[in-house]
């Protein structure tokens, strides 16, 4: 397609929309007329939808025109300006890590093989290979691994500015409040596992909010991430808190959908801001195997971006907008379908959780924790002795 071409499709766009000839689907619609829309019989995001499929044109348009890395560059330069403005050195972070010595030889030992002859397609599913957050490569490069922690504190930055650089750890702190509000548990010398751990931001969180855990296991498809992941504690980027916490943290290569880990082996599972980048079926599977990892009684955690909240609903009321973050993010529009109208507390249902609860964590994120049926009964420590000692006269 040509420059003009992908240029006209956009002024096509707009003028629908002035001319209130947009119709969106569900996932684009208001709360209120969602609602509406589901005592009508709610209408189904089909791939025959014309709107779709002009949707999907516009972004593949999008990604294979000239346009697309002119836009791309300029979203990398406000992230980093946005980095910046709040004290966050975006390259000086980025150099950091990789100046650590002998990434090479740990990204061998998780794979078997040099980055350089590594094939992808040999080793990962398609969706996985997908053009992630707008790196030709997704996140199976190591641009994209290197710059994911200062670019997780620049969306930190976005989300609570008043909090300059301490705005991921605000927003992530909000869901740790959350968990542990809805019913999350973990016992002495327990086991967590983190489904789509990346860099391991997540990992050592959960590490450091549950020193009581005997270790927590941080699995990923991207050798890349995890090599970073596994060198990042050497160097001075990481909090005292999250430091120590990492000596308790394993990362390995695994499909989150079939982990190959023990049944039963886990008493909470995490998946942190990964199921938007899922298509819907591999939701459904994720859900199946954090239930089968989960001793009874114990807890699936989810944080994710909350299409319903009103700052999503700002974004999806501008279709061209959407269209252009689609085209960062390729199963966002399966995601922000599945999440509205209960769709992912359904999925959770079926995969066999008894008690689902869902809350908002900050003002775009949800926290959702689900239950595996079951008793937990922890009146015994890991070693055999009792709870607690006996005190009686």
């Amino acid at each position: 397609p040509s420059f003009f071409q992908v240029l006209c499709l956009l002024f096509l766009t707009i003028k629908w929309q002035e001319a209130d000839a947009f119709r969106a689907p569900p996932f684009m619609l208001s709360t209120a007329a969602r609602r509406k829309t589901s005592v009508q019989g709610r209408i189904s995001m089909q791939a025959t939808n014309p709107l779709a499929l002009f949707g999907d044109k516009i972004t593949t348009l999008l990604v294979d025109s000239p346009l697309y890395p002119v836009m791309v560059k300029k979203a990398r330069q406000t992230m980093k300006k946005t980095a910046e403005g709040a004290g966050i050195y975006w390259e000086a972070e980025v150099d950091t890590l990789r100046a650590i010595a002998d990434l090479e030889t740990t990204f061998q030992e998780i794979t078997g093989e040099a980055s350089v002859n590594w094939d992808a397609t040999k080793h990962l599913p398609p969706y996985f290979r997908s053009k992630f957050h707008a790196y030709s490569e997704g996140n199976l490069c190591w641009e994209a691994a290197l710059e994911a922690l200062v670019a997780s504190k620049a969306v930190g930055v976005r989300n609570f500015p008043e909090f300059g650089k301490e705005g991921e750890n605000h927003m992530r702190s909000l869901h740790d409040a959350a968990m542990i509000r809805m019913g999350a548990y973990v016992p002495q010398g327990a086991t967590i596992v983190d489904l789509g751990c990346g860099t391991g931001t997540s990992t050592r969180r959960l590490a450091a909010l549950f020193p009581q855990a005997l270790k927590v296991i941080g699995l990923d498809l991207s050798p890349h991430f995890l090599t970073v992941a596994k060198r990042v504690p050497e160097i001075a980027l990481l909090g005292s808190h999250e430091l120590a916490a990492s000596e308790r943290v394993e990362v390995q290569m695994a499909d989150i959908t079939d982990t190959k880990l023990p049944a039963g082996s886990a008493s909470l599972v995490s998946v942190c801001l990964v199921i938007h980048e899922l298509p819907s079926e591999r939701t459904a599977a994720v859900f199946r195997e954090a239930l089968r990892l989960l001793a009874p009684g114990g807890s699936m955690v989810i944080m994710q971006m909350d299409p319903e909240a009103p700052g999503f609903e700002r974004l999806r009321s501008n279709a061209l907008l959407f269209s252009l973050v689609r085209s960062t993010e390729p199963f966002l529009d399966q995601y922000f379908e599945l999440a509205t109208g209960g769709g992912i507390e359904k999925l959770a249902f079926d995969a066999g959780f008894s008690v689902v609860r869902r809350e908002a964590a900050t003002g775009r994120h949800f926290t959702m924790v689900a239950i595996k049926p079951g008793c937990a009964d922890k009146r015994w420590l890991p070693e055999g002795g009792y709870g607690q000692p006996d005190t009686h006269m």
